[in-house]
């Protein structure tokens, strides 16, 4: 509705032609409800929000089902079931003390129980499947801290896609890479909260859209390689890979790494069909891009009065502070405001690398 997504469902057509993922937003442009699908088409998660707040994510897998609850916007517990019914995990969340408690049954039996750091560190166990993170088997161990200190920063540029792995981190990297476009999207929007929000306000971009970027990646944080505990871990595995997965998940963190970042997208939408006028127009809107993050030119009062024809928008989106569902950029001075106020945050977690416990 002039340029507004009321609904969208967005098809893949490598492997085959099938649903991708689809969304529904409202007339403020809050987003309802969204949905993602697998490989084979078939519904693989799905959110629900209230008043703009992600109220409830339900992933389905070949091991079973996760309720992911929410409360304001910000997660509160897990409740995974099995397949079979006789594997249940719950995990509860305590933003104020940063904690968080996992709990595994079988055959209705509690078989575990640990409080862990809110946050997963390194060791940390997770199903894969559903994106569960469980106990952690190596916290006797004392961890170390390898910098980095690398940066990364692009420009607004012009692309004829928009991906956002291309230019921010995907928050967990499975031990099985996703290395093809049809299939990492929809992965990393199942953990990261920055690419399910660019993803479901952009599901596609009309003609192309500016985007462009920076990030600092500080440092990683692995747990001391103790080659004893290693061993023991790997004959309790063997001995009982149903109950060891069940406790400490299928795979674990060997890397987490901090740092921040952002990622800047511009996007117009209702594009003359006209060749060229809407070259007219994507030339105006990149201007206006450029005036905004880079203090250049302003467009005149008759080029703006011909670029409001049209919808469009820039925005940041950054995991820090409220970022993650993007600012709306409206000067130059607020975007330098923005950037500053990223660069002086604290590090937070941008990445987790996962190893299958086959490697223990």
């Amino acid at each position: 509705d002039n340029g507004n997504i009321k609904w969208a469902k967005v098809y893949k057509t490598y492997p085959s032609y099938q649903p991708h993922f689809e969304v529904s937003r409202s007339e403020d442009n809050k987003p309802l409800w969204s949905k993602y699908y697998d490989n084979e088409g078939e519904l693989w998660y799905e959110l629900k929000y209230e008043l703009g707040a992600i109220k409830e994510k339900v992933v389905y897998s070949e091991d079973g089902v996760t309720y992911h609850n929410y409360t304001n916007g910000e997660l509160t517990s897990m409740d995974f079931t099995s397949s079979d019914n006789r594997k249940a995990t719950k995990v509860e969340f305590d933003a104020g003390s940063q904690t968080r408690n996992v709990a595994t049954y079988l055959d209705n039996e509690k078989v575990f129980e640990q409080e862990l750091p809110y946050s997963e560190e390194a060791g940390t166990g997770i199903y894969k499947g559903s994106d569960v993170p469980v106990g952690n088997p190596f916290t006797s161990l004392s961890q170390s801290s390898v910098n980095i200190r690398e940066t990364f920063f692009s420009s607004a540029q012009w692309n004829y896609s928009l991906k956002p792995a291309d230019w921010i981190s995907a928050l967990r990297m499975h031990d099985e890479h996703y290395y093809f476009a049809y299939d990492y999207p929809t992965k990393y929007a199942l953990s990261s909260d920055i690419m399910r929000n660019i993803m479901e306000q952009y599901p596609f971009v009309e003609k192309g859209a500016m985007v462009g970027g920076a990030q600092y990646t500080d440092s990683y944080i692995k747990y001391d390689n103790a080659i004893s505990l290693r061993f023991d871990l790997k004959e309790e595995y063997e001995q009982n890979p149903e109950l060891y997965t069940l406790k400490y998940g299928d795979e674990f963190a060997e890397k987490v790494f901090y740092g921040k970042e952002y990622m800047v997208v511009g996007v117009i939408r209702n594009v003359p069909t006209n060749s060229v006028a809407s070259d007219k127009v994507v030339e105006l809107f990149k201007k206006h891009v450029y005036s905004l993050l880079m203090n250049g030119t302003a467009l005149t009062e008759s080029e703006l009065a011909i670029l409001n024809k049209v919808w469009y928008e820039v925005k940041l989106f950054s995991n820090v502070g409220e970022h993650d569902n993007g600012v709306l950029i409206t000067s130059y001075e607020q975007f330098d405001a923005i950037v500053n106020e990223v660069a002086a945050a604290e590090n937070k977690v941008i990445k987790v690398d996962y190893r299958s416990v086959e490697y223990l």
